[in-house]
């Protein structure tokens, strides 16, 4: 997994504070900064991203949805989704 330097900065701060609420705003922070470059990759406006599509920008870092090495991971993730 790829991690920007401001995700890894983002999470120790919130590992410091030990915030649940830092945290979760950290997190869509990435997701909402990267949500557009994933779009772009897969031919979809930001609204049309699906859970498997946010699962592969976490677990391939900010180019996930270009990178083929994260649909195992979507698929694995898909009755997390909502989609099994």
């Amino acid at each position: 997994m790829h991690l920007s330097a401001a995700v890894l900065v983002c999470l120790s701060l919130a590992f410091v504070t030990q915030t649940q609420a830092y945290g979760k705003r950290c997190i869509r922070s990435y997701m909402s900064n990267y949500a557009s470059t994933c779009a772009g990759h897969l031919g979809k406006s930001t609204s049309q991203l699906t859970c498997q599509d946010y699962g592969r920008l976490h677990n391939g870092g900010p180019y996930g949805c270009r990178r083929s090495s994260t649909l195992s991971y979507a698929a694995r993730i898909a009755s997390r989704c909502g989609l099994n």
